[in-house]
C-alpha cells in the first residue's frame, strides 16, 4: 500500500509500504526517500507517536498521511564515543579512529533503536544483579 509521508519543513513522499512493515523499517525507507536520520524523526499519525510495532498496529491505510516531526541532533559527544575514541587512539591514527567511532555509533544506536522497554528492563535488572553481587 502506498502512504503519505510529511515533514512540517513541506517535504513530502509516497512510500510503498506493508502492514506487516515495522516501524524502524519505515524509518528506513524515510531515510532513503527524505534523506531525514533515524534519530531524528517522530512519526505522528492520528495523533499518536508511531514509535514502536508493525506499520498495521496503528491503523494505516492506503493513503493515510503521516507526519513526521524533525528532532534538533543531539550534541554527539558521549561518554561512550569519547571512551571508545580513546581506548582507538591507543592501537590506531586519528582517521582511522574517528571512521571505527562513527560506524560504532551508527551501529549502537541502531540497535538500542530496536529494544523494546521489556529488553531494556531485563538489561537493566542483570546490570543491577552484577553490581550487587559484587
Amino acid at each position: 500500500m502506498k502512504i503519505i509521508v510529511k515533514s512540517l519543513q513541506g517535504q513530502e513522499a509516497t512510500i510503498e509500504v506493508t502492514p506487516e512493515m515495522n516501524i524502524l523499517e519505515l524509518k528506513g525507507l524515510i531515510v532513503n526517500t527524505l534523506g531525514i536520520p533515524v534519530k531524528q524523526q517522530r512519526i505522528i499519525f492520528a495523533g499518536n507517536c508511531l514509535a514502536e510495532g508493525k506499520i498495521g498496529d496503528h491503523a494505516v491505510r492506503e493513503g493515510s498521511i503521516l507526519h513526521i516531526l524533525i528532532k534538533t541532533e543531539e550534541p554527539e559527544t558521549t561518554v561512550l564515543r569519547d571512551s571508545t575514541y580513546r581506548f582507538l587512539r591507543q592501537y590506531y591514527n586519528e582517521r582511522d579512529s574517528k571512521k571505527v567511532v562513527e560506524l560504532f555509533m551508527k551501529r549502537f544506536n541502531q540497535s538500542m533503536t530496536t529494544l523494546s522497554l521489556d529488553d531494556l528492563e531485563r538489561i537493566a535488572t542483570s546490570f543491577l544483579q552484577d553490581e550487587e553481587r559484587l
